[in-house]
């Protein structure tokens, strides 16, 4: 008969890390994927008009001050009214005018994480853009929708 003899031992694995996060060339790719989006739907001639060279030379070279993006803090009104309308822990993009300033609005996961880009100054009374715009990615579902796209399908689960 054999004796198995065998020493037991444990010891407890430490680790540390550390992350750094660059606010500015982070707002940089927030501008320009709403940038983005605002040529997806509006076309190049559109985005290439002078109006957006601000924005279009910071986002390229990062020179200046971020005059464009804004945190908005998740108790922010819109989040409020809208965030339950998105698909759960979504990402989005909506451009829009708000007063006198061509805005996008950029959400990821729901919207734990939202900002707010100025893409343009307005002329008082002028209207660049007549309805709002954007997309909606229901990454859990694979699934992209324009926001007309995803207005209709909400109609169509509400039935309103």
């Amino acid at each position: 008969m054999a004796v198995n003899d065998s020493n037991k031992s444990s010891s407890q694995v430490s680790t540390y890390q550390s992350i750094s996060f660059d606010m500015d060339i982070a707002s940089r790719v927030i501008a320009k994927m709403v940038f983005n989006c605002l040529a997806l739907e509006k076309g190049q001639e559109f985005v290439l008009n002078p109006r957006f060279d601000p924005i279009r030379n910071w986002i390229y070279t990062g020179e200046g001050k971020n005059d464009f993006v804004s945190i908005i803090e998740t108790d922010n009104i819109m989040n409020k009214r809208f965030g339950s309308l998105y698909p759960d822990r979504s990402h989005y993009i909506f451009i829009t005018q708000i007063n006198h300033e061509l805005v996008g609005l950029i959400g990821f996961y729901g919207s734990t994480f939202s900002y707010s880009v100025k893409l343009a100054d307005l002329d008082p009374g002028e209207v660049l853009l007549y309805d709002m715009c954007g997309l909606v990615c229901d990454w859990k579902n694979r699934k992209e929708y324009t926001l007309i796209e995803y207005v209709v399908q909400l109609s169509q689960n509400y039935n309103f």
